[in-house]
């Protein structure tokens, strides 16, 4: 498929319908492939990438996958202070 960030957003957006659903396989995949897409387009420190591993934790964790969901959590805050150094300068 096309890896734009179109793509993602409809990724992401599928990932989450799914997460909705109860069908977390298939949530935790799509969001996977969407910070994959994010990651390779968007600059370091940008405010999406915090996002999906927020949202990919929250699977994770409904999955029973805890220590994955901290390693995502701890990414997300390293982008976010990231995006906020970046916004005083």
């Amino acid at each position: 498929g096309e890896s734009s960030l179109e793509s993602a957003f409809s990724l992401s957006a599928i990932g989450q319908l799914r997460q909705l659903q109860g069908r977390l396989s298939e949530a935790a995949g799509l969001l996977k492939e969407c910070l994959a897409i994010r990651e390779a387009k968007l600059e370091p420190g940008h405010q999406s990438l915090a996002l999906v591993p927020s949202r990919l934790a929250e699977v994770y964790d409904r999955m029973g996958r805890s220590d994955e969901a901290r390693e995502l959590r701890n990414l997300a805050g390293q982008q976010k202070s990231t995006d906020s150094s970046q916004r005083n300068f």
